[in-house]
């Protein structure tokens, strides 16, 4: 009798535990829910403030750098070096064509003569390749300076960026172009000490060294820092 009245029980608390089970999920769905509307609503409120009106009534000032002096002392380092390897290449040239001299008490110098044994591609060489090394520490100077930006600006309309660049000794170059044609892969706030611009159609990143000012970095952020395909 007493297990005929368990197995009559037994359907009655598979119900009970069932109910109970369902509720339980029940809440822990509702919570989820609620927490996630939440989210949502503070996801939402966030991007709406990114929805600036980027149709400026006028010239925008977005960032800029007062490192004159560090790119002029760039520019003056470049000069100093290829002075210097022109220097070195015109000595060589002098050394190495120099006719041996007739007197039999002259000692020739060693180095000298093992170098001339190795024919004149030797001899034309060294003082050639002396000229591009100066050439090449000039040209990446120049390429570093002109592609530092010195100041940006979201120019009347919104439609176009203004990116001044130092330039070779500080001649400052500003070149106009439509926003759509620049890409930032790379946030403001990531680290590293620049912050890479990638204009379409020309060569190399422009650079925004972060000890510069960025002046509206929300707008920054919707304009010249967004990541574009470019």
């Amino acid at each position: 009798m007493t297990f005929q009245r368990i197995l009559n029980i037994l359907p009655c608390l598979r119900c009970v535990t069932f109910n109970r089970t369902f509720n339980i999920l029940d809440k822990l769905h509702k919570n989820q829910l609620d927490k996630f509307k939440c989210f949502n609503r503070r996801h939402f409120n966030e991007q709406s403030i990114f929805n600036l009106n980027t149709n400026v009534p006028k010239d925008v000032l977005l960032y800029k750098s007062s490192s004159d002096k560090t790119y002029k002392m760039i520019s003056v380092f470049s000069i100093v070096q290829f002075g210097f390897w022109l220097t070195v290449a015109d000595s060589y040239n002098v050394l190495l064509n120099k006719e041996p001299d007739n007197n039999v008490n002259h000692q020739p110098i060693s180095w000298v003569d093992k170098i001339k044994s190795q024919g004149k591609i030797t001899t034309i060489g060294i003082p050639i390749a002396c000229l591009c090394m100066g050439t090449m520490l000039i040209a990446i100077c120049s390429v570093y300076t002109m592609k530092s930006v010195k100041m940006l600006v979201l120019c009347k309309g919104g439609d176009r960026l203004s990116i001044t660049s130092f330039g070779f000794f500080n001649r400052n170059i500003t070149t106009t172009i439509p926003l759509e044609t620049v890409s930032c892969a790379v946030g403001r706030n990531s680290s590293g000490q620049s912050i890479p611009l990638k204009v379409k159609g020309k060569w190399f990143h422009y650079t925004l060294d972060k000890n510069g000012k960025i002046y509206n970095p929300k707008l920054f952020d919707y304009t010249a820092g967004l990541s574009r395909n470019v």
